[in-house]
This record gives C-alpha cells, sequence and structure tokens, in this order.
C-alpha cells in the first residue's frame, strides 16, 4: 500500500471529519463495519513454551485495549512465533517480520487496526423493480408525429 495509512473511522468522527469527507458518510461508515466477536482463545497446546508465554502476553496487551478479536488468533500466534524469533537473533529481517505482525494486530498504534467495511446491500433490483411497477405518466407536449402534423395542416 503506497501512502499514509487512513485514519480509523471512529479518530475521523472524533476530529469532526477534517478532510470535509462528510459526517453522514463517516458515520454511514462506520455502521458498515463489521462486527467480530471479541476475546482470544488459549494458546495452542502444540506450540513451545516461549511462544505460549509470548502469546499470552500478546492476548493480555490486545485485551487490555479492546483489540482482542477471535479472527485474529492466527495472526496472533505467528506474532508470538515471530516475537521469539526476534529475541533470539534480533536481525534486522526477523525484527521487521515481527513489527510487521504487530501493526497489523494495532500493537503499533490505532491507524494500523482499521476493520475492513462491508458492502453496501444492493438496492438496484429493487429500485428497479419500483420505478417499473409504477405508471407511466403522459407527456405533457405533443409527440413528433403530432408536431409534424401540425406544421403540414398550418402549412396546407
Amino acid at each position: 500500500m503506497r501512502g499514509r495509512k487512513p485514519n480509523p473511522i471512529k479518530m475521523q468522527l472524533a476530529a469532526g471529519d477534517p478532510r470535509k469527507k462528510g459526517m453522514r458518510k463517516l458515520k454511514e461508515a462506520a455502521s458498515l463495519e463489521k462486527k467480530v466477536p471479541s476475546g482470544l482463545p488459549d494458546p495452542p497446546v502444540d506450540a513451545p513454551p516461549e511462544v505460549q508465554n509470548e502469546y499470552l502476553n500478546l492476548k493480555r496487551l490486545l485485551e487490555a485495549s479492546e483489540l482482542a478479536h477471535q479472527p485474529d488468533q492466527i495472526c496472533v500466534h505467528l506474532a508470538a512465533i515471530a516475537c521469539v524469533e526476534a529475541k533470539k537473533r534480533r536481525s534486522g529481517e526477523s525484527l521487521r517480520t515481527a513489527l510487521a505482525f504487530l501493526s497489523n494486530l494495532g500493537l503499533s498504534g490505532e491507524v494500523s487496526r482499521m476493520r475492513f467495511k462491508s458492502d453496501k446491500p444492493d438496492t438496484s433490483t429493487q429500485e428497479l423493480m419500483a420505478l417499473l411497477s409504477t405508471p407511466r405518466e403522459r407527456r405533457k407536449d405533443r409527440s413528433v408525429s403530432e408536431q409534424l402534423l401540425g406544421e403540414n395542416q398550418a402549412a396546407g
């Protein structure tokens, strides 16, 4: 992704719409955000003990900041593995990997905690059916053939 990460909808609403997008549009976008169940399960039993400890630490941090959600379980587990590897190796690549996972979980700032909004429900067919079910209105002006007949009668 290029450029700055977008601010979360909640922050935009709290700031009073600094981008002049329209409060109605922001509130609509906030209502379209998907609601996911909160809370994380216990660490996987097949994980090594240091990964389980790191998982519990990340879980505690996420729950304290109210960012713990069930769909993030795999990401938290991978972040725990990456953090353990980064602590062992302290190399650039392992640190970047751990930071990327932590950023995706929202532990590097609220901007990284964006929720995907669901698409608007498709109402085009309903609107089309409503339009087709209404009776057609007669045109108030004369048709082209009536205009031509009128001109011919006036000329002849």
